[in-house]
């Protein structure tokens, strides 16, 4: 499992030919992980991205990270990992029901 704290990135990707939005996180032990951005939630004022490992296999989980902020001209965003599952549970739900996905 890997565990993203409090980082800033900057965007490295973009559509491929598969038409996922691709960036790069590096993990508290200094992997790089390569993530497919499903979504963009907002809730309560603050904006959460749904990621998805881009080489997991079918049974991986779905990663939350709150976006602390974001740079749009030079590709950048700061990504900050949550220990609330409730608050996990909730930005799920939300992705779930706008990209109507059944249990």
């Amino acid at each position: 499992m890997h565990v993203f704290e409090r980082q800033k990135i900057t965007h490295q990707g973009g559509y491929c030919n598969y038409g996922f939005n691709l960036i790069v996180l590096t993990d508290q032990d200094g992997n790089s992980v390569r993530f497919e951005l499903l979504d963009i939630v907002e809730y309560k004022e603050d904006e959460y991205a749904v990621l998805y490992p881009a080489d997991g296999g079918d049974d991986e989980p779905v990663h939350i990270l709150r976006i602390i902020s974001e740079n749009l001209d030079v590709n950048e965003a700061e990504f900050e990992g949550l220990d609330d599952d409730e608050l996990i549970d909730t930005i799920y739900q939300i992705f779930r029901e706008r990209n109507d996905l059944d249990d």
